[in-house]
């Protein structure tokens, strides 16, 4: 079942910030890269350890790896090479910011 997250309005973040969100049992984080915005499931590939902007890296406030806030890639520390934060879509509608999630129910 697809879910839709109201992030925010658009055009409340700046050029080269990060806001951090919830969706569902989950954490996002959600970067404004030269206007276009991209958002992650905001946990560390390697323990799920939160992520949060430090200059111009998304840093695992738990073992302190870092990665990209343009793509998601992994750059240094423990998470393993080659490893992505989970890209989550974004949806723009009526002035807002939305996150759209799937969520899968084992019960249905």
């Amino acid at each position: 079942m697809m879910h839709t997250i109201l992030v925010m309005p658009e055009g409340s973040l700046g050029e080269g910030q990060a806001k951090q969100f919830n969706f569902g049992p989950r954490k996002g984080i959600i970067y404004n890269d030269a206007g276009i915005l991209k958002a992650y499931e905001n946990a560390c590939t390697h323990m799920g350890g939160t992520t949060d902007l430090q200059g111009d890296v998304l840093h695992c406030r738990m073992h302190h790896a870092e990665f990209d806030p343009c793509t998601g890639a992994r750059l240094c520390g423990q998470a393993p090479e080659g490893s992505y934060l989970p890209p989550l879509e974004i949806k723009i509608e009526n002035g807002n910011v939305f996150v759209l999630w799937e969520m899968f129910d084992a019960f249905a």
